[in-house]
């Protein structure tokens, strides 16, 4: 398994862990979708978090980063992550109050 593959199971299977606080689901790239589209997509507190991962060395595509500012501009967090515990930094920037805390 690739390093990006083994890290994004990781992270879906933390973030599917946290249902049903967290709606979380791996986007597949097929001819005709949205080139850039993020790897992970989920949906905290009514707010869309996009999640581009890439390995200790990977670096984000133009269409990649290109996708990522559009979601924040459009009121959702987008961010380029290398690991479990940077998504679970980022869910620190949710309050509290979900249904399983």
């Amino acid at each position: 398994m690739k390093p990006e593959a083994k890290i994004r199971s990781e992270i879906l299977a933390y973030l599917r862990s946290l249902e049903p606080d967290v709606f979380a689901f791996r986007v597949e790239q097929r001819v005709g979708m949205n080139n850039g589209c993020s790897d992970v997509l989920a949906v905290i507190q009514g707010r869309l978090l996009a999640l581009e991962i890439k390995s200790l060395t990977g670096r984000t595509t133009a269409l990649q980063g290109r996708f990522l500012r559009k979601i924040t501009l459009a009121g959702g967090l987008s961010a380029v992550v290398r690991s479990t515990e940077a998504v679970k930094d980022l869910l620190e920037l949710f309050p509290k109050e979900r249904n399983g805390a």
